[in-house]
């Protein structure tokens, strides 16, 4: 039931407390740029060596300056030894990207592993730190997609409330639990139905080399299932509001109930 797959390392800080490395100073304080690499203890040697003997590696970068150096760092471990390409190394967040590197991440074989709900949570003060135009390259799984980026959803637990139903919501909607804004938070940046629902499933299941074990349902595949009482592709596309009140019926790990929810809506194991 364990997997020892991947090294997590962290390049920069967060947005929030103004310790994500940007290109530029924040907004909202001048001369400010945040802390990365060596400064944030950040050892390349270290994590050069760990994707040399065969770990990926999942890189905490946040700020538009985080995400450009730790793609040069990823960049130049790949020339060393073009071998650790195969291992799908990840950058945990790619929060803010300056559009410049936003077609690197396929380039270079990167996943942008990121939390829908992050984009909910931070929009009452993520434009004042970047900027009307920053704040653009900020939560772009959109952009991103379309720069034929492979992407990942998590929860960041416990950084985020780790409700599926309430990252699906993000997601599709880009909107908090109480629908705000109503049309959604720069709801260009918006992922259908399917693409969140993949997000969770079939590209989780790419990022750790399950692809043909786990992801989907399938004849050979691990049963691994979740059972809702909603559908979100349908819902998702029709009300996706109604995903904030979904629940889980069962939860099924290679073919044995790990949990059940009975007919009273208490949870049994």
């Amino acid at each position: 039931m364990l997997t020892t797959r991947a090294v997590k390392a962290f390049y920069d800080g967060a947005l929030g407390s103004r310790g994500a490395r940007l290109l530029d100073d924040y907004a909202d304080r001048p001369g400010h740029r945040g802390v990365s690499g060596t400064q944030y203890g950040f050892d390349l040697s270290l994590v050069a060596d760990m994707m040399k003997a065969g770990f990926q590696v999942a890189i905490h970068a946040i700020g538009d300056a985080g995400n450009r150096e730790t793609l040069d760092f990823i960049e130049s471990v790949l020339r060393a030894a073009p071998e650790a390409r195969a291992l799908r190394h990840r950058i945990e967040h790619a929060q803010v990207l300056h559009p410049d590197d936003v077609p690197r991440f396929a380039r270079l074989g990167v996943i942008a592993s990121m939390e829908p709900p992050h984009c909910v949570e931070d929009k009452a003060w993520a434009e004042a730190r970047l900027g009307p135009q920053r704040v653009t390259g900020a939560y772009a799984w959109r952009t991103l997609r379309l720069a034929g980026s492979r992407l990942a959803f998590n929860s960041d637990l416990t950084g985020s409330d780790h409700d599926i139903f309430y990252g699906l919501h993000s997601a599709i909607t880009r909107r908090d639990k109480q629908l705000q804004p109503p049309g959604g938070w720069y709801p260009e940046q918006r992922m259908t139905p399917e693409e969140a629902v993949r997000g969770y499933t079939t590209w989780n299941a790419y990022a750790a080399s399950w692809e043909k074990e786990s992801g989907v349902l399938a004849p050979g595949r691990w049963a691994d299932i979740t059972v809702m009482d909603i559908d979100p592709l349908v819902v998702g596309a029709t009300d996706p509001d109604t995903l904030l009140r979904g629940s889980i019926r069962a939860t099924i790990v290679a073919g044995q109930v790990a949990y059940a929810a009975d007919t009273l809506g208490k949870a049994r194991k």
